[in-house]
């Protein structure tokens, strides 16, 4: 009787002329086992020295179709598919083009001349870990792809990994997997083109993109849905000398977690617009750069991340993130990272300058916003401290944070004139705002309009603006429900405005220093502000440069015990409150001290007035009180 093997052998000998090599995978796959061509020398089973394997691991791509594809081989076929290790397929593409395998198709450390077409194949499983493809044969004309599977439908998972390397495009368009991406350990070369363009994908599972992943090339799933996680982690991304960004998934939807984190790194920015994420956006301990003159490295607009999202731990942007209009369902975190414009970039060709040159040197960190978050609404408490370094400005007008602002520890630096370090105006904040111990700004902080539940807490915070005459904190027409905190080591250099301001608590400023340029008048501009409770220029308050609260209304004390008001050589007055209502008392006593004159002209005043202070006169023809 004759085998089943042998059967198949002589129903392929109708069609081909066989060689041993491919009697060899005959007889494998009739008896369900792999067909393996692996040397016994392991040094000869590197891919890259395949021009040297001998025709004993050769197998004609045609075989490999008719095996797959003809109705009476697939008789003879057992469960357990094609299983291919270490052959390489030469004479033609793999087509197998509409194709339906109700095996699996397993190829693995095998490699292609020419490329493999999937295009609207139905597979059991694809399994293509460790194999190399290439897009043409030495001589040929190029082709753009080295894997054509749009439309490709996978019952199970989906194997590019472990090794496996792309020399062109790989198209999953549209595709549907009912497992898992897997592309660990991957190498997609995109020659200049797209790496992987996974858009409109279908993933039941994860899509894993890790573990020493690297493409060159764009990495496209936009519009992909994807079961489970989308986990870059160790993974590259790099599109050079492009103005593509390297990773583009806008309006993806993400089940789980996204991982852009532990030693992902970006060149060529990474673009996640309109995304809806169900776990956390994780980016801790990511690199994101640009190879180009674009601006934004992360870009993620309008995205929804139901969960926290972490730009944290040594994370790094070489160029500007935003993140305006998005929704994140728990925190947002950016302790110790760092936003920076690099001083060195490249000009796409239409922009290289007479000389040729392609580098130029530039100072972008000092004129540009470095994270754009405007609008943003953050249903738990944002982290810009303990660590965070912003090289450019941070915007978060707009922005709606149901916990609280924490930048402690935090340096925003905008050091160009007009330019703001922080800019908040119109921000909501349910509960407290934190820019005490360790925050620095250098550029102006804006909170105009800006909305408070509890306090605003700035003891021990230092302000700064450049040219010291200029603002360096503005707070006009804010409303904070708690106290006001300009105390405990404060310190600014430069005005700070708080017109019309209302206050719920006290405004507290003792051991505040205030420092103004001198010459250019206040250091404290806060006309018709209203405070519930107390004001405090005490315990080591100083001021450089005049204090104006004409208008103010006070509900508690104006409390002078212990300071020092400093002329600044601009008016005649250090400091300014006419017309102010006082439901309290007003104390300059216990320490007072005053370089130049007071004003309290038309002012009201609730309790009593002490005056037990010193008020020294710069000239003559100036009121002391």
């Amino acid at each position: 009787m004759t085998s089943k093997a042998e059967a198949l052998i002589k129903l392929a000998a109708e069609t081909f002329e066989l060689t041993e090599s491919e009697q060899k995978l005959l007889r494998a796959v009739a008896a369900g086992k792999k067909a393996d061509f692996s040397d016994g020398n392991e040094a000869l089973n590197d891919l890259s020295t395949a021009d040297k394997w001998s025709a004993e691991r050769h197998l004609r791509a045609s075989l490999v179709v008719w095996l797959c594809a003809d109705k009476a081989a697939g008789e003879y076929l057992t469960h357990r598919g094609i299983r291919i290790i270490g052959a390489q397929i030469i004479e033609g593409e793999l087509d197998l083009q509409d194709a339906y395998l109700e095996f699996p198709l397993i190829l693995n450390r095998c490699i292609f001349l020419e490329p493999i077409q999937l295009t609207r194949a139905k597979l059991k499983v694809l399994n293509l870990a460790g194999s190399h493809v290439a897009t043409q044969r030495k001589g040929s004309t190029p082709t753009a792809l080295a894997i054509n599977a749009t439309g490709l439908q996978v019952e199970s998972g989906v194997f590019l990994c472990n090794g496996f390397h792309a020399t062109g495009s790989i198209s999953l368009l549209g595709a549907t997997i009912g497992g898992n991406l897997d592309c660990y350990k991957g190498c997609f070369d995109g020659q200049n083109g797209d790496a992987l363009n996974a858009q409109s994908t279908e993933i039941k599972g994860s899509v894993l993109l890790s573990d020493d992943f690297h493409a060159t090339g764009r990495v496209s799933l936009s519009s992909a849905t994807i079961g489970g996680n989308l986990d870059c982690k160790h993974g590259t991304f790099e599109h050079a000398g492009s103005k593509e960004y390297a990773l583009t998934a806008m309006n993806i939807d993400v089940e789980g977690s996204m991982f852009l984190s532990e030693g992902f790194k970006s060149m060529g920015g990474v673009k996640i617009n309109g995304a809806t994420i169900g776990g956390d956006l994780e980016c801790t301990n990511g690199i994101f750069g640009h190879s180009m003159y674009g601006k934004y490295v992360l870009l993620a607009g309008n995205i929804e991340v139901k969960g926290s999202m972490f730009l944290d731990k040594e994370f790094k942007a070489i160029g500007g993130v935003f993140l305006s209009n998005s929704t994140i369902g728990k925190d947002l975190v950016c302790n110790n990272a760092t936003f920076e414009y690099p001083t060195r970039f490249i000009l796409p060709p239409e922009m290289v300058t007479g000389n040729g040159s392609l580098f130029v040197e530039g100072v972008f960190h000092e004129k540009t916003l470095i994270l754009i978050a405007v609008n943003i609404e953050v249903k738990g408490s944002v982290h810009l401290c303990e660590g965070f370094n912003a090289k450019g400005g941070v915007n978060l007008s707009g922005a709606n944070i149901d916990g609280s602002l924490q930048c402690s520890g935090g340096t925003f630096e905008h050091s160009l004139h007009e330019n703001y370090a922080l800019q908040a105006s119109g921000m909501r904040v349910r509960r407290t705002v934190f820019m005490g111990s360790g925050f620095k700004a250098l550029g102006i902080v804006l909170l105009s309009e800006t909305v408070i539940g509890g306090s605003l807490q700035c003891g021990g915070g230092a302000f700064k603006h450049p040219q010291a005459q200029e603002h360096a904190l503005i707070a006009q027409a804010m409303e904070v429900r708690g106290s006001m905190h300009l105390s405990e080591g404060f310190n600014v250099i430069g005005r700070i405005s708080l017109n019309g301001t209302v206050i719920g608590g006290n405004l507290q400023c003792h051991r505040g220093t205030f420092e103004h340029a001198k010459n250019h008048g206040n250091t404290l501009n806060a006309p018709n502000i209203k405070v519930g409770g107390s004001v405090h220029f005490s315990k080591g308050f100083k001021s450089v440069g005049q204090v104006f609260l004409n208008g103010a209304i006070i509900g508690g004390d104006l409390n002078c015990k212990n300071c020092d008001f400093e002329w600044s050589g601009m008016g005649d007055f250090t400091l300014c409150a006419q017309d102010i209502e006082v439901k309290g008392n007003i104390t300059f006593d216990e320490g007072f001290k005053a370089i130049g004159g007071v004003l309290l002209y038309g002012s009201t005043i609730g309790g009593i007035l002490l005056c037990s202070g010193k008020i020294e006169l710069p000239e003559t023809k100036f009121y002391a009180l």
